[in-house]
C-alpha cells in the first residue's frame, strides 16, 4: 500500500480530472502553519504560548512553532482510511470516482464500497489514530477539532466496527489492518521528523487556552491550503508538481493582506498632533502618559464625561499597549450599528495618519449585519500587492471577507455582539479566539449593556485575560460594583486571586470622576488626580405625569424667541403620539422625529440631517424641535438648547443630558444660557406603563428618589450613579414602600433569570489545570446550534429578548412597487437597484414580534414572494428576503392589525375595527 496514491481532494474541471495527493496537502498545511506562526501571529501570542509551555518544561524557543507544523503535517491523517478514500463524489460523478479508484489500485488499495453504511468522518478517524499511538489527548483533540467542532463522543468498541462495515471485504480494510497501520506510523514519524519534534514523548500536554490557539491556527492554515487559488489541484496524469508551490501559494495569500502592524511609542503630545491634528486635552494626555508606566498591560477602565475625547485617547492608549504587549491588531466594539458606523470614520482617519508615519498599508473592516451598506467602508479599495500613496494606505483585506474570517483582519470596528460571540458555544469558536488573541480590544459605552449581555461580556473578558490581551473599557458612567466586576473578571482570567490582589485605597467604593482604573503586575490601581475642568450646572425641573397638551404648552411658552428643543421619550408609540400633537401646533417643517421604526435609509438620512442642522459647527436654525427615543442618547453628536426627557435610570438620564449644551456657543438665546432639563413622569413614583417595559421600575424609583433639583456635571455624576445602583435600600415613605419592595423583588427575579438563561450556552472559565484529560473535547459541548445558521441568529443569541423581525419595506405604485419617496415604480431590476432595495428595511414594533403573529406573517409573505417576487432570486442582495408592500395610503393590513408607514412619523400600528366583520 503506497501512501502517495491516497487523495486529499478530487474534482472535475471542464471535463478534465484533478486531484491533490494527501501527502502534498499535509505538507502544504504543515509548512503553512510555520509561516503563519512566523509572519501572521502576533509576538504577544507567540510569547504567551512559549511561556505557557516552558513553565515546567525545558523547551527551545523553536518548539512552539515546531508543534504548530507538526499539527499541520498530521491534521488530515484520518483521510488515510478506507472510508474516506472510497467515498463517492457528491453529486454523483462515476467517471471521476473510477479515475481515483484506479489510482488506489495502482497503490495496492482494493476495496468494494457498501452504500448502506454511514462511515466515521475523517476528523473523528484522525483523533482516533493519534490516540491509538498514545499521543496525548490535548494534541489529538486539536486534530479532531480542525473542522470547527471538537469530537465530543467517547471512543467505543463500535467505532472500528463502523469503519470495517463500510466495505464488503474482510477485516484487512479497517484501521486495524497492518497496511493502514504502516501508513499511519509513517505519517506520524514523518511529521515528527519534519517538525523537529523527533519523538511522541516530546509532545507536551497543552493548557486549554493553548489548545484553542493552535486549533484556530490549524483551521486557518487548512482553509488557506485548501483554497485552490493559492494551492491548486493537479491533473490526475501529472507527474511533476508546480515548482515553489508553497512559496507561490503563501506569497499570493500574503499579498492579499496588509503587513503586520508594528506599533511604536512616541511623545504623547506629538502622537495626538500626528494622529488627530490637535493638542490633547489634559485628561487625554493623562491617559496617554499613564499607560506608558504600566509594566504589564491588563484591563483599563476610563470613565469620563460624554464629549471629553475618550475615543481618541483610547486609540492612542491602544497604540502604546499594543507595543508593550506585542499585539499587532485592534478591535473597537460599540453598542449598535449606528455607533459603529460613527466610530468607523474616526478609526479610519487614525489609520490613515498611522500610514503617513510608517508608510505601511493598514487594513480596516467594519463588522455588523449591514456593514456592506456603509458607503465609506464599501468604497475602500481591496489590498494590492504593492501599496501606493493614493488612498492613504487604508484598504480592505480580501481574504478576510468571510463571516468566520472577518475577525482575523487587522483593524476592525464592530458591534459588541462580535466580541460577545467569543463566549457563545458554537462551531469554529476557536477561530474567533485566535483573532481576538492577536488584538488590543476597546469596548465603548459599556454602560449600555444589560445583565444578559454582561454574562457573556464577563466571560469574554476572562478569556481575553487568559490570552494577555489588553482591554480598554470606556464609559461615561459606571456603577462601582459593575466596574469592580469587570476588573475581577480580568484578574480571574489571568489565573490570579482577586481577593489577595493589592488594591488602591477606597477601591471598593471609589466615586471620583473622571477616573482611570487599571491592573498591572503589582495590583489594581486607580488614577483620580485630574485637573478639575470647569463644571456645568444643569437645572432639573420635575414634571408630574404629563399629557401631550402639557408639553406643547410648555414649549410654546419657552419658544417665543426660538430655540432648539430636544425631547427624548422611552417608547416609539409615545414619540409618535407626541410628534403628531407638536406637528399640529408648530408645523411639519419645525419637527424632526427620530426613532428605530423608520426605514433604514430614511433613519440614516435623518441622522445626517440632524448633524448638519444642530451638530458641531452647524448653522443652527432659529427654532426646531427634535423628538426621539433612546437612539438620540447613544449615537449623535448634537446640541439642544433645552431638554425634555422621560424619567430613565440615572446613568442613562445623564447620558441624555450629554446632548444638552454639548458644544460651546456664544449664540445661544439668553433664556437658554443655563442648561435646563425637564424630567417627565417624575412625581410620586407614578411611572407610565411603556417606560416600565423598557426599564426596571426598581431603578426608575431609585432614580426619582435621588434625582436632585440641580446636577453639577461632571462633579456629581459618579456619586449620583453610585447611589442609584447601590445595594442599600432607600428610606422611602410608607405609602410607597410596598411598591418599592415589589419592584426590588421583580428586579432580583429578572436578574436571576437572565443570568441563568445566558449561562446555558456560555463558555466556562479558562481552565488552569494542565492534565491530559483537560482537553477541548467538551469545550463547546451542548453548543448553540441555532447560532450557527447565520450571523444574525448568532448575534441574537448574545442579546436578550425577542428580536424584532426585519423586512424590506416598499409601497404599491401604479405599475408595481417602488420606494416610498418615489412616485414611480421599479420597472427593471439590476444589480444597483437590487442593492438599493435591500437597504430599505424596517423592523416590526416589539409589540408585534411575538411568535404567533410573526409565524403567520412569514407564511403570508413567503406566499407573496413566490407569486410576485421570484425574480429577486437572481440577485444575492434580495434572494430570500421577505417584503412588506404597503398600499398607496401607506397601510399594510394583516390579521387584526393595520401597519401604517408615514414618512414623518415612521411605522405605527393599530387594531383593525373591521377585522372579522366582513
Amino acid at each position: 500500500m503506497d501512501y502517495k496514491y491516497l487523495r486529499a481532494k478530487k474534482k472535475r474541471i471542464d471535463d478534465s480530472f484533478y486531484w491533490l495527493p494527501l501527502y502534498i496537502h499535509l505538507d502544504d498545511t504543515g509548512k503553512l502553519m510555520g509561516l503563519l506562526w512566523e509572519h501572521w501571529l502576533s509576538q504577544g501570542v507567540r510569547d504567551l504560548v512559549f511561556e505557557s509551555l516552558s513553565g515546567e518544561n525545558d523547551i527551545s524557543e523553536e518548539y512552539p512553532r515546531n508543534l504548530a507544523e507538526f499539527l499541520g503535517y498530521l491534521h488530515d491523517i484520518g483521510k488515510a482510511s478506507a472510508s474516506f478514500q472510497y467515498k463517492r463524489t457528491f453529486p454523483v460523478d462515476k467517471d471521476l470516482d473510477q479515475v481515483i479508484y484506479d489510482k488506489l489500485s495502482w497503490g495496492s488499495f482494493d476495496l468494494s464500497y457498501n452504500d448502506s453504511i454511514n462511515p466515521p468522518r475523517h476528523d473523528e478517524l484522525g483523533e482516533y489514530i493519534l490516540n491509538k499511538y498514545k499521543i496525548n489527548q490535548t494534541i489529538s483533540s486539536i486534530i479532531g477539532a480542525h473542522h470547527g467542532r471538537p469530537i465530543e463522543d467517547k471512543w467505543n468498541d463500535d467505532f472500528i466496527g463502523k469503519e470495517k462495515s463500510v466495505y464488503q471485504t474482510n477485516d484487512s480494510n479497517s484501521l486495524e489492518y497492518k497496511g493502514w497501520d504502516d501508513i499511519h506510523r509513517f505519517l506520524i514519524n514523518d511529521a515528527l521528523g519534519k517538525s523537529e519534534i523527533q519523538s511522541i514523548e516530546n509532545l507536551l500536554i497543552l493548557p486549554e487556552k493553548i489548545q484553542v490557539i493552535y486549533s484556530g491556527l490549524l483551521i486557518m492554515a487548512d482553509w488557506i491550503a485548501s483554497n485552490e487559488n493559492y494551492f491548486p489541484l493537479i491533473g490526475v496524469e501529472d507527474k511533476v508538481l508546480e515548482e515553489n508551490r508553497l512559496e507561490n501559494g503563501f506569497s499570493k495569500w500574503f499579498s492579499e493582506k496588509t503587513r503586520a502592524w508594528e506599533p511604536q511609542i512616541a511623545d504623547t503630545n506629538n502622537m495626538f498632533d500626528e494622529r488627530f491634528g490637535f493638542e490633547p486635552r489634559s485628561e487625554q494626555k493623562v491617559l496617554g502618559d499613564l499607560v506608558k508606566t504600566i509594566d504589564q498591560p491588563g484591563i483599563l477602565i476610563y470613565e469620563a464625561a460624554t464629549g471629553s475625547g475618550k475615543t481618541e485617547a483610547s486609540l492612542l492608549a491602544a497604540e502604546i499597549l499594543a507595543k508593550k504587549s506585542g499585539r499587532n491588531s485592534l478591535f473597537f466594539a460599540l453598542p449598535s450599528q449606528a455607533t459603529s458606523n460613527s466610530i468607523f470614520s474616526r478609526v479610519k482617519k487614525w489609520l490613515k495618519n498611522l500610514y503617513q508615519e510608517d508608510k505601511e498599508g493598514k487594513s480596516i473592516r467594519l463588522i455588523h449585519g449591514k456593514a456592506s451598506y456603509n458607503d465609506e467602508f464599501s468604497s475602500l479599495r481591496p489590498t494590492k500587492t504593492v501599496y501606493e500613496d493614493d488612498a492613504g494606505g487604508v484598504s480592505v483585506n480580501t481574504y478576510f471577507a468571510g463571516n468566520k474570517l472577518s475577525i482575523l483582519d487587522d483593524f476592525t470596528v464592530g458591534t459588541i455582539d462580535q466580541l460577545l460571540l467569543m463566549s457563545l458555544k458554537q462551531k469554529h469558536l476557536m477561530l474567533r479566539h485566535l483573532g481576538f488573541s492577536n488584538k488590543v480590544v476597546i469596548i465603548d459605552e459599556v454602560h449600555a449593556y444589560d445583565t444578559y449581555m454582561n454574562v457573556f461580556l464577563d466571560e469574554t473578558i476572562k478569556w481575553l485575560a487568559a490570552y494577555n490581551v489588553p482591554v480598554i473599557i470606556l464609559s461615561a458612567t459606571l456603577p462601582t460594583q459593575r466596574r469592580n466586576q469587570l476588573i475581577k473578571s480580568y484578574v480571574i482570567g489571568q489565573g490570579k486571586s482577586y481577593k489577595k490582589m493589592a488594591k488602591s485605597e477606597e477601591y471598593e467604593i471609589e466615586k471620583n470622576y473622571p477616573l482611570i482604573s487599571y491592573t498591572s503586575e503589582e495590583g489594581i490601581h486607580q488614577f483620580k488626580d485630574f485637573v478639575k475642568n470647569k463644571s456645568k450646572k444643569y437645572d432639573i425641573i420635575k414634571l408630574s405625569k404629563d399629557t401631550r397638551d402639557d408639553i406643547v404648552k410648555l414649549i410654546k411658552k419657552e419658544s417665543c424667541d426660538g430655540g432648539i428643543f430636544g425631547i427624548i421619550v422611552n417608547t416609539v408609540r409615545k414619540c409618535q403620539d407626541l410628534a403628531k400633537k407638536l406637528i399640529e401646533e408648530f408645523g411639519d417643517d419645525k419637527i424632526e422625529v427620530l426613532h428605530s421604526s423608520f426605514i433604514s435609509t430614511e433613519k440614516i438620512q435623518k441622522e445626517e440631517r440632524l448633524l448638519k442642522t444642530i451638530g458641531k459647527n452647524a448653522k443652527r436654525p432659529k427654532f426646531k424641535i427634535i423628538i426621539g427615543t433612546q437612539v438620540i442618547e447613544q449615537s449623535l453628536d448634537i446640541d439642544f438648547d433645552v431638554l425634555y426627557t422621560d424619567l430613565a435610570p440615572m446613568d442613562l438620564l445623564i447620558q441624555r443630558m450629554g446632548r444638552l449644551h454639548r458644544h460651546e456657543s456664544n449664540k445661544r438665546i439668553e433664556r437658554f444660557k443655563n442648561p435646563r432639563v425637564y424630567v417627565m413622569n417624575c412625581s410620586d413614583y407614578d411611572f407610565d406603563k411603556g417606560s416600565t417595559y423598557v426599564y426596571q421600575p426598581y431603578f426608575l424609583m431609585r432614580t426619582e428618589y435621588f434625582l436632585p433639583n440641580e446636577i453639577d456635571i461632571p462633579k456629581e455624576v459618579s456619586n449620583l450613579v453610585q447611589e442609584v445602583y447601590s445595594k442599600e435600600d432607600i428610606d422611602i415613605d410608607d405609602k410607597w414602600l410596598a411598591n418599592y419592595i415589589d419592584y426590588k423583588k421583580e428586579y432580583e427575579s429578572v436578574i436571576r433569570n437572565k443570568k441563568a438563561k445566558a449561562k446555558v450556552f456560555c463558555l466556562s472559565d479558562p481552565k488552569k489545570i494542565t492534565r491530559e484529560d483537560k482537553n477541548i473535547k467538551n469545550w463547546i459541548a451542548n453548543s448553540n446550534k441555532a447560532s450557527e445558521l447565520s450571523d444574525i441568529k448568532a448575534s441574537h443569541q448574545v442579546r436578550d429578548g425577542i428580536d424584532s423581525m426585519e423586512f424590506i419595506c416598499l409601497q404599491e405604485k401604479t405599475n408595481g412597487y417602488g420606494f416610498f419617496k418615489s412616485k414611480h415604480s421599479i420597472d427593471k431590476l439590476d444589480y444597483e437597484i437590487a442593492k438599493e432595495i435591500s437597504k430599505h428595511t424596517i423592523k416590526l414594533p416589539m409589540a408585534l414580534s411575538y411568535p404567533a403573529f410573526i409565524d403567520k406573517l412569514i407564511i403570508e409573505l413567503e406566499k407573496f414572494y413566490i407569486s410576485n417576487l421570484k425574480d429577486w432570486d437572481n440577485y444575492t442582495w434580495l434572494r430570500g428576503n421577505l417584503a412588506l408592500i404597503f398600499d398607496k395610503n401607506g397601510e399594510y393590513k394583516f390579521g387584526d392589525y393595520i401597519l401604517k408607514y408615514e414618512e414623518n412619523l415612521g411605522l405605527s400600528y393599530e387594531k383593525r375595527s373591521d377585522y372579522g366583520k366582513i
